[in-house]
């Protein structure tokens, strides 16, 4: 299971800091938001380089902040208790940092230095990359209704924000409620960029698409016994897929996820039940991925290494 330390929790006094400044700005601070909006103007000519940063507290309205905060919060405390404080807040705050960087750039490359850039859409952008790449296979809800995995997310949110942006008349990214569909997608390309980088430099962008079809090991050996039931054999092989991926990344595991590990390896019969010693078990050993009782050793690995 996984530790969260909300009273230390940097993702909790981010949301705050977020928080408070909405209310500031729109009150006491509000002819103040010039300097820390972030713009082309700002930083290439009056070299306000704290925007970079800044913006990122900065919100439109309460719909703006409601959204932006409420993906932050479900998304960072998980993130942040996965990769650890530190990684996290790197990867925070520079994938918001380049995102806004890139973008005032391509504005001021097109005249348009009068547009201001406010919210931390890039830098959620990038962290929602960031949990597709570390729970790929998890299922996730988009608007509540539509179930999905993780790893597929960026490439939906990339489009329906390509799709906003052709139709969608007039510059984006000035003061106030309209939305910077050129920052969500430079935030998902930072976010593929840096994760590698920062988070984990032993990805594999194949494993986890699906590039090259691997999972055939798994496939060829499951479908070849009886016992299992040719409707549950594609949900298996995802199961133990995903269950490689967090062995290999050293990610914990759901109670969920357990029992369905619990529930493959009780298709087995009493003989086939008594599996190698734990020393012998090796992720990525070939004979290892082809047996049949890999659940089995899973189901050790993940006691032995307190990955529940």
């Amino acid at each position: 299971m996984y530790n969260y330390n909300t009273k230390r929790s940097a993702t909790l006094i981010i949301l705050i800091i977020n928080i408070l400044s909405f209310f500031l700005f729109r009150s006491i601070f509000y002819y103040f938001i010039g300097y820390f909006a972030l713009s082309s103007y700002g930083v290439f000519y009056k070299f306000y380089f704290w925007q970079l940063v800044t913006y990122m507290f900065l919100h439109g309205d309460f719909s703006h902040l409601f959204f932006n905060m409420f993906i932050f919060f479900q998304v960072g405390l998980l993130l942040e208790a996965l990769w650890g404080q530190k990684k996290f807040l790197i990867f925070y705050f520079l994938s918001g940092a380049i995102t806004g960087l890139i973008s005032i750039f391509i504005y001021f490359l097109a005249g348009l230095n009068n547009i201001f850039l406010i919210g931390a859409s890039g830098a959620i952008y990038s962290l929602m990359v960031g949990f597709a790449l570390t729970m790929p296979e998890s299922i996730v809800n988009i608007y509540f209704i539509i179930p999905i995995k993780a790893k597929y997310t960026p490439f939906l949110f990339a489009a329906i924000d390509i799709f906003f942006w052709i139709i969608t008349p007039s510059p984006s990214g000035a003061i106030g409620s309209r939305v910077s569909h050129l920052g969500h997608l430079i935030g998902i390309i930072v976010g593929f960029i840096l994760y590698p980088i920062l988070i984990n430099k032993y990805i594999s962008f194949s494993e986890i698409f699906n590039i090259n079809k691997k999972s055939n090991i798994f496939y060829n050996n499951f479908s070849n016994r009886k016992k299992f039931k040719n409707e549950n054999i594609k949900n298996e092989v995802e199961i133990i897929q995903n269950s490689i991926y967090k062995i290999k990344n050293n990610i914990g595991f759901s109670q969920y996820e357990i029992e369905e590990l619990i529930n493959i390896s009780q298709k087995l019969n009493q003989n086939e039940k008594i599996i190698c010693d734990s020393n012998i078990f090796e992720i990525n050993n070939i004979d290892c991925l082809k047996c049949p009782k890999i659940a089995l050793c899973i189901l050790r690995y993940i006691k032995d290494h307190n990955l529940d």
